[in-house]
Parts: C-alpha cells; sequence; structure tokens
C-alpha cells in the first residue's frame, strides 16, 4: 500500500549530556541529527557538557533532550530533541555560540564553540507535527526516558493518502489489542511526507510486549500481508517497485520487492515494473503472509 524507507533507530539517552535539559510536551518537535567525526567522541560531549552547563548558568528556558545512537544505524549519531507549540516559541532561541558567549565570555565561548563545531562531521535539523488521532498518550512529566525506538518512514507523495489510511487501521488495531504509548509525526520543515512513529521506553524487555505494524494488521485488522522476494539473473536481490491491481482495474498501492505491503485480502494482478515487467497473478490470503519469489527477467 505504499513505497517507503524504513530506519529501526535504538536511541540511549545520554544522561551525562542531557541533565539540566529535560524534554517537554508540545505539538511541533524539532529534532537535529548529528554525525561526530570519527575519534572525536570524546572532545564533543565535552563540547555539548559545557554547551548544558552554560545553559543553566544563564537560566535558558530552552528543554532539550540529548540522545546517542544505541543500534539500529550509524555510530557516533546524536539527537537533540525539543518540542514547541507555536512557531513564536522560536523567536527567543539563542544558538550555540551565543550561549557560550553570554555564559563564559566572548573570547572564551568562542573558543569553545570552534573547538567542538570542529569535532562535527555533519548536521541535520528537521520539524515534524503531532497527529494526536494517531498517537497514544502515556503518563506525563517525569525524566526522558532511558531509551526511544524510531520508525522513520519516507512515503511517495502520491501514495500520502493511502499511507495515512493505513495509519488509521493500525491505530484502531493497537487501541483494541496493543496499548502502550505512541507517537506519530509528520514532517512540516524539510523531506516531505516523512513519518516517525516513536515509542519511549526504560529497559529493553518492555519491547517483548510490543506488537510490531505487521502483527496489528494481519493478526487484529485481518488485512493480508504480501512480500515479493525478486532476484536479478545472478541470484542477487533485486530491489524495484511493484503494484497490485484489483479486480476493478484499479491500483491499489505500490511498493517495494523485499519489503511488506498490507493489502487487502483478495485477488490482485501483481505488476513488477522490470523491464520487461513481471505479470502475474496473486492471491492475499487473510491470515497467512503471502511471500512470492520471483526472478527478473
Amino acid at each position: 500500500m505504499r513505497r517507503s524507507v524504513v530506519f529501526f533507530i535504538g536511541l540511549a539517552l545520554a544522561i551525562a549530556l542531557a541533565a539540566p535539559l529535560l524534554a517537554q510536551e508540545g505539538e511541533y518537535a524539532q529534532v537535529t541529527w548529528l554525525t561526530v567525526k570519527p575519534g572525536m567522541t570524546a572532545e564533543y560531549e565535552d563540547y555539548v557538557k559545557k554547551i548544558a552547563a552554560g545553559a543553566a548558568k544563564i537560566n535558558d528556558p530552552r528543554a532539550v533532550s540529548a540522545y546517542s545512537l544505541a543500534m539500529g544505524g550509524p555510530q557516533r549519531t546524536y539527537a537533540f530533541a525539543r518540542t514547541f507549540k507555536k512557531w513564536g516559541e522560536l523567536d527567543g532561541n539563542l544558538t550555540n555560540p551565543q550561549i557560550l558567549a553570554k555564559a563564559y565570555g566572548d573570547v572564551e565561548g568562542a573558543k569553545i564553540f570552534k573547538a567542538g563545531s570542529s569535532a562535527i562531521e555533519s548536521s541535520e535539523t528537521r520539524v515534524s507535527r503531532t497527529i494526536p488521532e494517531l498517537s497514544r498518550s502515556g503518563p506525563s512529566g517525569g525524566a526522558p526516558a532511558a531509551y526511544v525506538f524510531v520508525v522513520r518512514t519516507e512515503v511517495e507523495p502520491s501514495m500520502a493518502r493511502t499511507y495515512r489510511k493505513y495509519l488509521d487501521k493500525l491505530k484502531a488495531a493497537e487501541d483494541k489489542h496493543d496499548p502502550s504509548p505512541v507517537t506519530r509525526r509528520v514532517s512540516v520543515l524539510g523531506d516531505a511526507q516523512v513519518w516517525s512513529s516513536i515509542r519511549s521506553f526504560n529497559k529493553w524487555a518492555e519491547r517483548d510486549a510490543l506488537m510490531g505494524p505487521g502483527e496489528a494488521m494481519t493478526i487484529k485488522l485481518q488485512t493480508g500481508l504480501l512480500r515479493v522476494d525478486l532476484l536479478d539473473a545472478s541470484g542477487q536481490r533485486a530491489r524495484v517497485e511493484a503494484s497490485l491491481i484489483d479486480a476493478s482495474k484499479v491500483e491499489s498501492g505500490r511498493f517495494s520487492t523485499w519489503e511488506e505491503a498490507y493489502p487487502l485480502p483478495g485477488s490482485y494482478e501483481l505488476v513488477v515494473h522490470t523491464q520487461p515487467q513481471l505479470r502475474q497473478q496473486v492471491q492475499v490470503s487473510p491470515t497467512d503472509p503471502t511471500i512470492l519469489r520471483l526472478r527478473s527477467p
């Protein structure tokens, strides 16, 4: 039903970096993802500690959560998140150089900033908006969770409405059978139609009780699960776009080979967009995963 790129990211709280910086609730989330140069992690973390201490010293009211990547993606990666309710809240933001200058003086602040920023390999800031009707709240207040589990999905703009319908069904299934808190957000600054599903936990054992999207959709909503495993002429995995055509000759959604799709059970014509195209009938089961193994021409 969608074409997406999904990243499963586990974030471990860097307590030493975030001690004075606690998260607050808000409609929007501003997240800066940052990668540190190899061998410069200690220098960078020392830099962040000085920013945190400086912010506390000048009574900077901003609340920020600082996380470091635990697993599921490139190491030496950090995420700094803050939430806000209105865009006007950003008008009073102090930049890191301004915080350092006010806390340590112009000369020393500039020195700290130069040393710290030289440890940064790359950074990117995105803003997303929380969708309340697709989210489920947990206990409010308290310190940030020890871990955050993030699923980031990039949706093809033409499939935005279809993907939203999928999330509506997924949320309905979760409400009945998996009441754990979840926040779903969609990008408003940065790449369009980037969705994030965010779950927080303090111990890894808590992950065992959570349902994956496939379980919620196939077991509880009785939609189907389809995956097309395509090999090229040399026997290697081939990732290409595929689509399903229903009985009324309407395309019901696009997805990539080797990725799970969640169509309604029934008969379809499968079209794999190789050159030339592969076409065959497929019956999507309402109870069992439907796995097709094909070889490209």
